[in-house]
């Protein structure tokens, strides 16, 4: 829909969806074109396209998913992978004794479509300070990266702890709802974000 200069959630990624409109319209467009070319030639079939339309408006959603579903279940390593970004979220708080340490609690929810266990590494979203970073074993960055797995069909909320010093606020406390995240291993990186 961007591509042609529309847009599909009323913030951002998230909000209304606006492609629920233009669904609508476009059907209806159909509608009163099917009714003024096929009045004459078809009109049994002029009689159905309501029941048409009332179908497609309840079976259209389980259809789509279906098809991601199935895109994703045919898909290997960690392009089989699925975000759940609803489900996923970072709180965070400076630490009650050393105030330029901030702790970062983060749950991402992810689940493995494809036929294979996947293995990957994972960077997420620092709050406040619009980057990303690795995640590591024993939440040091000096330390090597933590690997993590996803065996077929699993969904999983990967819950850990980043602690960072943190010059630039000296007290942080909130949550971020769906922090963008990228899975990277020796196949490629897959990022989600709703931006």
């Amino acid at each position: 829909m961007e591509s042609l200069g529309l847009k599909s959630w009323s913030d951002d990624n998230h909000g209304f969806h606006y492609t629920i409109i233009y669904s609508i319209i476009f059907m209806m467009f159909g509608w009163f074109g099917a009714i003024k070319f096929l009045s004459d030639t078809h009109p049994k079939i002029v009689k159905r396209i309501p029941i048409l339309l009332v179908a497609l408006l309840f079976f259209a959603p389980g259809i789509i998913n279906m098809g991601v579903s199935i895109s994703l279940a045919n898909s290997d390593g960690i392009n089989a992978i699925d975000y759940y970004y609803d489900e996923s979220s970072c709180n965070y708080e400076s630490d009650e004794e050393i105030a330029e340490i901030t702790h970062y609690n983060y749950h991402i929810s992810l689940m493995n479509h494809g036929k294979e266990k996947v293995d990957f590494y994972l960077k997420v979203e620092l709050p406040k300070h619009e980057t990303m970073i690795n995640v590591t074993e024993e939440n040091n960055k000096e330390s090597g990266l933590r690997k993590f797995t996803l065996r077929p069909g699993e969904k999983k909320k990967f819950n850990f702890t980043i602690s960072l010093k943190n010059d630039k606020y000296m007290s942080l406390e909130g949550s971020m709802r769906s922090p963008k995240a990228v899975i990277f291993n020796g196949q490629g990186e897959k990022i989600f974000s709703r931006n």
